[in-house]
């Protein structure tokens, strides 16, 4: 690699399949609303997470949920926040409501 150059952000992968393969595949990616690439893109992401040693996949499985709630909780509270700041701006104290 040139000195002074950053390393590339992604990689590309060429595979071959048969033609009727690829018609197929496209269609169905085309009924989807999906470029191959985002389809491709989602089956690695796929496989490299659940081809991972039984106990960190059990770990993963075990700990997604909670990760979840955790993140719903904060944007809740994110929201929840802006609203009464706006609630405030919008009736300031005194104010009738």
């Amino acid at each position: 690699m040139p000195v002074g150059r950053p390393p590339k952000k992604t990689e590309t992968l060429e595979i071959r399949l048969p033609p009727e393969t690829k018609a197929a595949f496209m269609a169905r990616c085309q009924g989807a609303r999906r470029t191959a690439s985002e389809a491709l893109r989602a089956l690695a992401l796929r496989r490299a997470w659940l081809d991972l040693p039984p106990r960190a996949l059990l770990l993963r499985l075990l700990l997604a949920p909670w990760l979840c709630a955790l993140a719903l909780q904060e944007l809740v509270y994110l929201v929840n926040g802006a609203g009464v700041k706006l609630g405030l701006l919008a009736f300031p104290p005194g104010t009738p409501r």
